[in-house]
This record gives C-alpha cells, sequence and structure tokens, in this order.
C-alpha cells in the first residue's frame, strides 16, 4: 500500500507553469528524495503536495461539457478555458456534481491531486455557494 500517489500534477507561480504531468508513488516504510538542479520543481512538486500551492489541472462543467482549469485567482477563485464553449455570464459552472451528461465526482478530484475526498470538501471555502438537488 502506498502511503503517497500522486497523478498528473500540474503546478506553478503566477502564468509560469513549472510542473508538468508528475506522477509519484512512495509505499508505507519507504523514504523519498526529490533530487534536481536549481528550478527543476523540487520545491514546487514539495508545496503542491503540502498545500501552499494550489495545483492547476483538473476541469470543470460548464453547460454540460469540460472546460480544463488554466489558473487560479485568488483563494476561491479560479479560471477555466471556454474556448469553443457557447457561454453566458450568469452561466452555472459545475465544480464537483453533475451537469448535462458529464458529471465530476470529489473522488476524481483528490486523485488528481494526490488526496483525499475528505480534504477536497474542507478546502471548499463558505463562500462557494451549494446548492444540494
Amino acid at each position: 500500500m502506498n502511503a503517497l500517489e500522486v497523478r498528473d500534477l500540474h503546478a506553478g507561480y503566477g502564468a509560469g507553469l513549472v510542473l508538468q504531468g508528475v506522477s509519484l508513488d512512495v509505499a508505507e516504510g519507504e523514504a523519498a528524495v526529490l533530487l534536481g538542479r536549481n528550478g527543476a520543481g523540487k520545491t514546487t512538486t514539495i508545496s503542491a503536495l503540502v498545500g501552499f500551492l494550489r495545483p492547476r489541472s483538473g476541469s470543470v462543467l460548464v453547460r454540460g461539457r469540460r472546460a480544463p482549469i488554466i489558473g487560479s485567482v485568488c483563494m476561491d477563485m479560479l479560471m477555466a478555458d471556454v474556448t469553443g464553449l457557447d457561454v453566458s455570464p450568469g452561466d452555472e459552472v459545475v465544480i464537483i456534481g453533475a451537469q448535462g451528461g458529464d458529471r465530476i465526482d470529489v473522488r476524481e478530484m483528490a486523485a488528481q491531486i494526490g488526496t483525499i475526498p475528505y480534504e477536497i470538501l474542507c478546502r471548499i471555502g463558505s463562500r462557494i455557494e451549494r446548492l444540494y438537488e
């Protein structure tokens, strides 16, 4: 059993993407070491894993279609690429749940950033509107 599993981690600072598709497994009882030149992404990897830096990957649902997340704006805002989608201000954006024929599950989100579903739910700030149907 793995103590840590990370799949397809993307993270960076500002507009710059430092990590692209980082995946790793650390089994229980194992020690892991990150080696690399200055600027290789060691600190960025650790910062993303412990939550100091928000990973920038995944998608949201807009009008029933997935729109890739391309960055974060601040604590509880993100940017999604809606190129090719017919969208309007006020359209519903689904972060966790179903829209149209697609669904984004909290387990899917957790797997993308190498954490557990409960942590995802705890990170959703109180300013985010919740709709239960």
